[in-house]
C-alpha cells in the first residue's frame, strides 16, 4: 500500500507552511521506501535558532513532530517531540509529548 498523493502533498505543505519563507535557512525531506512501498515521509526546515520537522509513519499511522532549539554555537538547547495519530487534526492534543532541556553537561526531561 502506498501513501496517497494527497497525504504527501498535505504533509509537505503543512511542514513548509510552519516557517516564514524569509526565516528558512535550509529545508528538505526524505521518503523511506522498500521497493515501491512508502514506509515514512519526513520534512524539515531550519531557521535562525530552530529546526522543525515532521515524520509521518504509515505502518503505525502516526505523525511525529519535533522542534530543536539551536544556540548560536549550533549546540542544541531544547528538544520537543509530539506524537499524534495521522488522522488527528493539527490542533488535537498529542498522544505523547516529550521535552528535554540541555544545560551544560546535563539533559533535563520536563
Amino acid at each position: 500500500m502506498k501513501f496517497s498523493g494527497l497525504v504527501l502533498a498535505l504533509l509537505l505543505a503543512a511542514a513548509a507552511g510552519r516557517a516564514d519563507a524569509q526565516d528558512v535557512l535550509d529545508q528538505g525531506g526524505f521518503v523511506l521506501r522498500i521497493g515501491s512501498d512508502t514506509l515514512a515521509i519526513e520534512r524539515f526546515t531550519r531557521g535562525a535558532g530552530v529546526v522543525r520537522g515532521e515524520l509521518a509513519v504509515r505502518m503505525q499511522g502516526v505523525r511525529v513532530a519535533f522542534t530543536l532549539g539551536v544556540q548560536a554555537d549550533e549546540a542544541v538547547s531544547r528538544f520537543e517531540l509530539t506524537v499524534r495519530r495521522q488522522a488527528a487534526p493539527e490542533d488535537a492534543p498529542p498522544e505523547q509529548r516529550l521535552t528535554i532541556a540541555f544545560q551544560a553537561d546535563s539533559a533535563v526531561m520536563e
